[in-house]
């Protein structure tokens, strides 16, 4: 597979230069080594959907039914609405189509809504997890001659983050120590 492993030691490469761990960047996604559970959760989010769906209507195939004579109004009027529709406006239209199964809608939807940002989060924090990595392989700040500026503090990173100074061996990572 094409791409940039980043490693523990820093050193970026073509292949992985140890087996213990390793971030592989390929096409603008990620990879990890090993223990990476993104897909496993994504899969058993979605099971759960099946799941609460058949609680609440009973089985699947009632609630896809109950989806092709249900106005498009309810997956978009839950939490996190994204229809632009005021509350008292969306309880009149929900007042005059009033049901059971509209009730159950709604909260279904919600429900979808709170399972699709867990989704995001956790694909999110392996994103930021890996950015980390990539970070820590390509950016030199912790190798440089003095990473200290005049007033203490290191610029170090992404969009111009300030962090404390650190402590720092020269030869912190291998690129930059001399084996021979």
């Amino acid at each position: 597979m094409d791409g940039i492993f980043y490693n523990l030691n820093g050193i970026t490469s073509k292949k992985p230069i140890t087996s213990k761990f390793w971030v592989l960047e390929w096409n603008d996604q990620f990879s990890l080594k090993e223990n990476d559970i993104t897909f496993d959760l994504d899969m058993d989010f979605v099971k759960l959907t099946y799941l609460v769906a058949k609680k609440i209507f009973g089985s699947t195939e009632k609630y896809h039914q109950l989806l092709l004579t249900t106005s498009t109004l309810y997956p978009y009027a839950g939490i996190d609405a994204e229809i632009k529709i005021s509350k008292v406006e969306f309880e009149k239209i929900s007042q005059k189509e009033k049901s059971i199964d509209n009730n159950k809608l709604l909260y279904y939807y919600d429900f979808l809504n709170i399972i699709s940002s867990l989704q995001n989060l956790i694909q999110e924090s392996k994103y930021i997890f890996c950015e980390f990595y990539k970070t820590l392989n390509v950016n030199t700040f912790m190798t440089t001659q003095n990473p200290l500026s005049p007033n203490g503090l290191m610029f170090a990173g992404y969009f111009g983050v300030m962090v404390p100074p650190v402590s720092v061996e020269w030869c912190h990572f291998e690129r930059y120590c001399n084996y021979s």
